[in-house]
């Protein structure tokens, strides 16, 4: 409204401007982040904003003019500028505010709506832009756009960019912005662009998404929600905005360069495995899988870790890729200087998963594929969690269908939840992963169980990780695909627990007319076996007469990877080697 009231007293001289003075407590900060968006423009060489939006198409806006100044006047509305607006008879003000339209740039008339509409999430961006950025800006309507973009385009000189902003809803009867992007990325003026589509009928949270779903190349621009810039101080969630725009063509093309040695690679690894003559994969993969009672095909993902390793390392020999490579780091690098805080720091659940997938494979995954226990295994018993730890050579099934020395038995940890300071004043924890903004999950070395491996081993056999048996099965139906020295382990483990049925049945056969004080007492022993004992696991209440069951309150829910499980059971073993000492004499 300040150029509205400037212009409006040049016209009419008797009206007089009041000064404002206008005192923002966040000023440093809304500076801060008006810099931090020049400091990106002028990083990556963008020596102009272009906004297209169709609110910029004045010519026919005239009468909304008049029409917003006249309500403002007949309801009372004050202007803090223009005294005793009231007194002024309503056709000498029309005349002057016909005449303030007709002398006024587009840039002033588009400043005078902003002024005087109703603002909303679509509209208030427009004067936040306006206000901090009016020397690079340059607002167009589209068919504006449609006719100067070849002439704005071909005035940008050397490694110089324009930053383009185009609204995503255009009105009725225009083309979508979308659709103006795709043109003026399709073009010869393509590399001079930096393109986002501007919008506020998504949320910054959906952004990538919603970039997924429009027919745009993918790596030439990104979206940016207008609920970022709702307010000055939202200026920084604009700057967050802003900058994914500048980053998203050198991050896809690092991507690119990524996807391309690791393809070459992977073909080498093809090659190379379908090159091995078969008496040389028969003894890698088969003799030596046999000799360790190790799964072969875990011994094959052995092999294809090594090669591939070799392979990646060799598609990088050549100076131009890893050049190109470097080239798209150094550009990242260069917008990443600029550090912003913005209150939608939203949880990046794509890069939670790419955390977790590096620690833990999910027992969803590990059951399917009737994965052997082993070393960092998690399983939940009851309500509580705990973390198998063994070395490989103790709890590995050998060809034979047993572990060596015939070991049946090894620890599990606790999990328990803890906060930092815990951590820190506790040394019986150690820490698996963070679950929110303050608990962390820690294996609790102080809570340790030597439980024999029976119950856990029955994860093996069943795709939902439960620990189950059906008595009446035969191990013929068990799947092809389960390892074979766990098919001999299962009809060791089907007859130790087919003896404990067997007391069970004759406990109540048999034993049905005795006292309380015998029954307590038997029932005390059908509760002793060492694999129940180990877990509290009332056997008695596990199995179902009718269908010959047992369903154990056992569950396989995930598995922590190497190498972090290895260091877990290192850690564990040297706080049950510690060294304990004799308490000081007291004076």
């Amino acid at each position: 409204m300040n150029s509205l009231i400037s212009q409006a007293i040049s016209i009419a001289p008797d009206i007089q401007l009041i000064p404002e003075i206008l005192v923002t407590p966040e000023i440093e900060v809304v500076d801060r982040h008006v810099h931090s968006i020049k400091e990106l423009l002028r990083l990556t060489n963008v020596e102009r904003l272009i906004y297209v939006d169709d609110k910029f198409d004045v010519v026919q806006r005239e009468n909304e003019f008049l029409g917003l100044v006249k309500s403002k006047k007949n309801t009372g509305a004050e202007f803090d500028f223009i005294p005793d607006i009231d007194m002024i008879p309503d056709p000498v003000f029309e005349a002057k505010m016909k005449e303030l339209w007709a002398h006024s740039t587009d840039r002033e008339r588009i400043s005078f709506l902003d002024g005087l509409e109703t603002k909303d999430e679509n509209t208030v961006p427009i004067g936040i832009l306006n206000k901090y950025f009016s020397e690079v800006l340059t607002t167009l309507s589209p068919q504006k756009w449609v006719e100067t973009k070849d002439n704005l385009l071909a005035d940008i000189q050397g490694d110089n960019k324009v930053l383009c902003l185009f609204d995503s809803d255009l009105g009725a009867g225009e083309r979508s912005g979308q659709d103006l992007a795709r043109t003026i990325l399709t073009g010869e003026h393509k590399h001079k662009i930096y393109c986002g589509i501007f919008s506020h009928i998504f949320q910054p949270e959906d952004e990538n998404q919603i970039r997924l779903t429009y027919e745009i190349d993918k790596e030439l621009f990104y979206p940016i929600s207008k609920h970022r810039l709702q307010s000055d101080q939202g200026l920084a969630g604009f700057s967050q905005g802003v900058k994914n725009v500048l980053l998203v063509r050198h991050v896809e093309n690092l991507k690119k360069e990524s996807i391309k040695i690791i393809d070459q690679a992977q073909k080498k690894v093809t090659e190379q495995l379908d090159n091995i003559d078969p008496m040389t994969f028969n003894s890698a993969i088969q003799k030596t899988s046999d000799l360790e009672g190790v799964w072969e095909i875990e011994t094959l993902f052995r092999l294809a870790r090594i090669l591939s390793d070799q392979e990646t390392k060799k598609a990088i020999i050549e100076e131009e890729v890893r050049t190109k490579f470097n080239e798209s780091i150094i550009q990242i690098r260069n917008i990443d200087k600029v550090k912003i805080k913005t209150e939608f720091e939203f949880e990046n659940t794509h890069l939670n998963q790419i955390k977790e997938s590096e620690y833990f494979y999910d027992g969803e995954l590990i059951n399917q594929l009737y994965y052997p226990i082993k070393n960092g295994d998690i399983f939940k018993v009851d309500n509580k969690e705990y973390i198998l730890l063994s070395q490989v050579c103790n709890i590995s099934l050998r060809n034979n269908g047993k572990r060596d020395n015939n070991v049946n038995s090894a620890y599990i940890v606790e999990i328990v939840k803890c906060n930092s300071l815990e951590i820190k004043e506790k040394k019986d924890l150690y820490k698996i992963r963070k679950s929110d903004t303050d608990t962390i999950e820690c294996a609790r070395f102080s809570k340790n169980i030597i439980t024999d491996l029976d119950l856990l081993d029955l994860v093996v056999f069943n795709s939902d990780g439960r620990s189950f048996i059906n008595l009446s099965a035969n191990p013929t139906d068990l799947p092809d695909s389960i390892h074979l020295p766990w098919k001999i382990r299962y009809k060791e483990i089907k007859k130790s627990i087919n003896k404990y049925k067997e007391i069970i049945v004759a406990f109540n056969n048999k034993l049905g007319r005795a006292n309380d004080r015998d029954k307590n007492i038997l029932y005390a022993a059908l509760k002793s076996p060492k694999c129940m004992k180990d877990l509290k696991i009332d056997g008695v209440n596990c199995y179902n007469n009718e269908d010959n069951t047992f369903t154990f309150p056992i569950v396989r829910i995930a598995h922590y990877k190497e190498p972090y499980s290895t260091d877990l059971l290192k850690e564990f073993m040297n706080y049950q080697a510690r060294t304990g000492f004799d308490r000081e004499f007291e004076e």
